[in-house]
């Protein structure tokens, strides 16, 4: 894993554990449910399984040249427990990580 990479994925890791945790006033999603996303799903069906928005991380050009936008969403575990992220390119799910969900 590059450094660029490592710090992204820590900031992401702070920002859920104090934006999401801290603020959320949902129940929280499963493992289960984050199982069921799989690559090529749209934004709204990820939002369909998951119950919710989830929080908008990040949003930015996939490169310099491309006129492709990479998101990036985060949700939080039932009761604050694990976090799980979820990038879009273009509103489909182009990547998934999930920590302690249970």
């Amino acid at each position: 894993m590059n450094l660029k990479r490592l710090i992204a994925v820590l900031l992401v890791s702070v920002l859920l554990t104090l934006g999401l945790a801290g603020c959320s006033t949902e129940e929280g999603i499963t493992l289960e449910q984050f199982e069921q996303i799989s690559y090529g799903m749209s934004e709204s069906e990820v939002r369909r399984i998951l119950g919710s928005e989830g929080m908008l991380i990040s949003s930015e050009p996939s490169s310099p040249i491309s006129s492709f936008i990479q998101t990036r969403y985060g949700w939080t575990g039932v009761e604050g427990e694990g976090f799980a992220v979820v990038s879009f390119i273009n509103g489909i799910v182009h990547g998934r990580r999930q920590i302690g969900l249970e």
